[in-house]
């Protein structure tokens, strides 16, 4: 080879060592996709004969609500009329405007408008006015099962409506439940408290036991107190 020839040989050497250079200085890996946050995911590996490949199964959990069971009538208690004297059975008027009020209440149910506990409520309430036990019962049952576990109003109602009817047991389990989803609350404490001393006067066990409960999640509530010793006073 001639001396011309080993200079352009030279040239192109140098020329593609400069160029594999350039290309491994410049070349960025890729970044692999990210996994959305938040989610479970799990990795296992596929095995084939060539190598092996993780794959990744993606589950979305899943959050369960609770619901309380409905209340149902205890054993003994019996219920000779679920009708009585509501304060708009004797109006037409009156009767009209209830209905066209559950009307409206009961077409925003699931709307996310106001929570369905509290339209269940109001649609037994309105259903009270109308003197009809039945449809109040159910409707004060579908608010416990809206309202969830922390949600005493419905048990509430249930125990008011279920003392007027006459069913006494029952009415007794569903204000004791009251007092239990939200302990804190005056008026659903006092109200177990007073069922019990007006109709069970002489279960001296249960009532201390309910007592000691109301004064630890009340305090020393003066209201409490009074109705303790009227009621040691009797017994």
């Amino acid at each position: 080879m001639n001396r011309t020839g080993l200079y352009i040989t030279g040239a192109l050497g140098i020329v593609l060592v400069a160029a594999g250079l350039y290309l491994s200085l410049s070349y960025t890996p890729a970044t692999p996709p990210a996994v959305p946050s938040g989610t479970d995911f799990e990795i296992t590996s596929a095995t084939s004969s060539a190598q092996e490949t993780p794959s990744i199964q993606i589950s979305n959990p899943v959050l369960e609500t609770k619901h309380p069971q409905p209340l149902t009538l205890a054993s003994g208690d019996q219920i000779v009329s679920w009708d009585f004297k509501g304060a708009y059975s004797d109006t037409s008027e009156l009767i009209s405007k209830a209905h066209q009020e559950i009307t409206r209440l009961s077409d925003l149910i699931g709307k996310g408008v106001s929570p369905d506990m509290n339209l269940y409520v109001s649609i037994a309430n309105q259903y009270d006015l109308l003197g009809d036990g039945k449809q109040e019962f159910t409707f004060l049952n579908k608010a416990v099962q809206a309202g969830g576990e922390t949600a005493g109003l419905p048990w509430y109602n249930l125990g008011v409506l279920m003392e007027k009817l006459g069913a006494l047991r029952t009415a007794q389990i569903a204000y004791e439940k009251a007092s239990l989803v939200q302990p804190f609350l005056k008026q659903y404490q006092y109200a177990y408290l007073s069922f019990l001393v007006r109709n069970v006067p002489n279960e001296k066990t249960a009532i201390e036991k309910a007592f000691t409960i109301a004064l630890k999640n009340l305090g020393q509530d003066s209201e409490v107190l009074i109705l303790r010793s009227d009621w040691e006073q009797q017994s």
